[in-house]
């Protein structure tokens, strides 16, 4: 499991109230539970924990744990090259 993959597992657990080992890395946010609100809180919990602000839209870009931490790495990168 990537780093980015943890913490959104983390985030999700806590957003949930799931156990961390039955959050999915495959299944899409909305099969875990994640609904409108719990999905700003997400993207709250990324910028809060990560530093990486995401729009909404990339929750339905990137619907399963393993894409949305893919992207969330591909910005850390962006922006540790701009730097």
């Amino acid at each position: 499991m990537t780093q980015f993959e943890q913490c959104l597992v983390d985030i999700l657990a806590e957003l949930t109230d799931a156990e961390r080992s039955t959050i999915s890395l495959t299944d899409t946010l909305d099969q875990q539970g994640v609904d409108s609100l719990v999905a700003l809180r997400l993207a709250r919990g990324i910028h809060d924990r990560t530093g990486i602000e995401i729009e909404l839209e990339a929750l339905f870009d990137y619907p399963s744990v393993r894409l949305l931490a893919q992207h969330l790495q591909a910005l850390a990168a962006q922006t540790a090259g701009a730097v």
